[in-house]
């Protein structure tokens, strides 16, 4: 009988061990794939400008919030910005590139200038009806005023328009001349273009070519970091189409707009520039994108939500009103909240109890 017992007992162990290997192997054979993580980077500039220190303080919060690994992370970036620093933006784009495998822009007004950059690094650009993109311009410091800048544009066309304005009033005057004094036209060019000179003189003169030189290699810069950031896009096969199709991109930014605050609309960003361009209705959370634009207008507005905060965001309030948007400076939703409300709720009112009535409103 112990024999048996024993024998018995070593069939129950090994048919125990043999399920136990064969659960682990059908674990490897079928490993259970990690759920994506989407983020939202919410930059509402106001009245700033895109600089390091913002830069900084955005890797800090990205840095307390995210914790997937990149290849399964999206990060929506929420953007409305005048500009600023090209070298920042950049700094920004590649920071974000490197936490995420895909990265997508929603502009509900504008992205100017840097953020115009910035947003060319996205694999998609939600546009709102009237949003706008700006030519890629560099601000440069004003030659006589310390706290103003300019636009780098207008300051590398300078010469070049001057340039222009004296070939053509030089032709067009010479050839009245001509015409109403019957005199020679070697005299008459001669006398021109010495007048030509004479007239122009003050003007170049007022021309810095420090300053030029300066506004024409930042702009050269920043046609260098755009290009770097569409590059980053598509997958590693279409690398080689993608840097050619972006410095066709960055070239008509730089070269074919008139003004810095010349308008691209999504019609003109997604036809003529052949850029990721989606209408922003399309996206899932349209309406508190546009109610965050409406609260935090003017002010700035720097935070990172999860995908869990958005869904307490878009909760109905309880007056049915729509999405909650907090104010600029509010920390982030707290998990908690939904629970302390609920017990508040299903706690009696007291009479007379200030402190209660504060708490509830």
């Amino acid at each position: 009988m112990p024999e048996a017992a024993t024998c018995r007992s070593l069939r129950l162990t090994a048919k125990a061990e043999a399920v136990s290997l064969g659960s682990v192997a059908a674990k490897k054979r079928s490993p259970r794939k990690a759920k994506p993580a989407h983020y939202v980077l919410v930059f509402m500039e106001g009245p700033g400008m895109i600089d390091r220190g913002t830069v900084a303080a955005i890797q800090r919060k990205l840095d307390v919030v995210i914790k997937t690994p990149r290849e399964r992370t999206t990060i929506d970036i929420w953007l409305d910005s005048g500009g600023g620093d090209a070298h920042a933006a950049y700094k920004l784009g590649i920071d974000l590139r490197a936490r995420a495998s895909t990265l997508r822009a929603v502009v509900p007004d504008y992205a100017k200038s840097a953020a115009t950059l910035l947003v060319l690094g996205m694999d998609e650009i939600y546009m709102g009806p009237s949003a706008e993109l700006g030519p890629l311009d560099v601000q440069v410091a004003h030659p006589d005023k310390e706290t103003e800048t300019v636009s780098g544009l207008d300051i590398a066309d300078a010469l070049e328009f001057l340039n222009e304005s004296a070939l053509n009033l030089a032709i067009a005057g010479g050839a009245a001349l001509v015409t109403y004094t019957q005199l020679p036209r070697a005299e008459v060019l001669g006398t021109t273009l010495k007048f030509m000179a004479s007239f122009f003189r003050p003007v170049v003169a007022k021309l810095d070519p420090m300053i030029i030189h300066r506004a024409a290699s930042q702009l050269r810069v920043a046609h260098h970091y755009a290009v770097r950031l569409m590059g980053a896009r598509g997958a590693a096969k279409d690398r080689e189409l993608t840097t050619k199709l972006a410095t066709s991109i960055v070239q008509n930014l730089v070269a074919n707009y008139p003004t810095h605050g010349s308008i691209i609309d999504r019609i003109e960003a997604r036809q003529n520039l052949k850029l990721p361009i989606l209408d922003a209705e399309t996206h899932p959370h349209w309406p508190l994108i546009k109610a965050v634009h409406r609260q935090q207008r003017g002010s700035t507005f720097i935070q990172v939500w999860t995908e869990q905060d958005l869904e307490k965001l878009t909760s109905p309030t309880m007056n049915g009103a729509g999405p909650k948007v907090p104010k600029a400076g509010a920390p982030r939703p707290s998990p908690r909240a939904g629970a302390k409300n609920e017990k508040n709720k299903s706690q009696p009112k007291r009479a007379g109890n200030g402190a209660g009535s504060q708490a509830r409103a």
